[in-house]
């Protein structure tokens, strides 16, 4: 950075981030280099108007926000919270059937990529299959494009892990380390001017 070298001192700064995701000393150094650079910084704003919650005794919860009412999408939030509700212990004390597929190996839930994937799977389907929706909202737009890019796990593993999903990250950036460098190139530092 210091010797002018701006695309090879962005890598350095993107494999620091790549290495080390969850801690702030990685992203300080890609804030400083874009300072110093001029570039603004931004990760997509997708808000997600549905809460989840479970209890240990098998009983989910799921919260619908207001959403944006300015379009005719924000329907298909309401299949984020019933797919991510299956993922869920059932009544009975046991790991859902996706759950124990998923995760053959773990004993206890979690919250995973694999449920945040499938629930924002499920939103992009009842989309794409809706005859009625004219206009997404900008959460909604965003997100058909992120997984049109093929970086929607790069962008959920990066921007809404919770302790649950940060345990699928070593695993994913073993087999996509250049989809989570992508991610950083064209929507963290190319997006950050909109």
């Amino acid at each position: 950075m210091l010797s002018s070298k701006n695309k090879e001192a962005q890598d350095k700064f993107f494999d620091a981030i790549i290495a080390e995701p969850y801690g702030s000393i990685a992203w300080k150094g890609l804030i400083q280099f874009a300072q110093r650079n001029n570039i603004k910084l931004a990760h997509p704003k997708i808000d997600i108007p549905v809460n989840v919650s479970s209890s240990e005794k098998g009983t989910t919860n799921i919260t619908l926000g207001m959403g944006d009412k300015t379009d005719d999408s924000s329907f298909a939030w309401t299949t984020y919270g019933l797919s991510r509700a299956a993922w869920q212990i059932g009544k009975d004390g046991k790991l859902s059937k996706d759950f124990s597929k998923a995760y053959p190996n773990e004993k206890f839930y979690r919250h995973s990529l694999a449920e945040e994937m499938d629930a924002l799977h499920t939103v992009l389907t009842v989309l794409k299959e809706s005859k009625d929706v004219k206009k997404l909202n900008p959460s909604l737009s965003l997100l058909q494009k992120l997984n049109n890019d093929g970086l929607l796990e790069a962008y959920v593993l990066l921007v809404r892990a919770d302790a649950g999903i940060r345990k699928d990250y070593a695993a994913y950036r073993q087999a996509n380390r250049d989809k989570l460098k992508r991610y950083l190139a064209e929507y963290v530092v190319k997006n950050g001017g909109n």
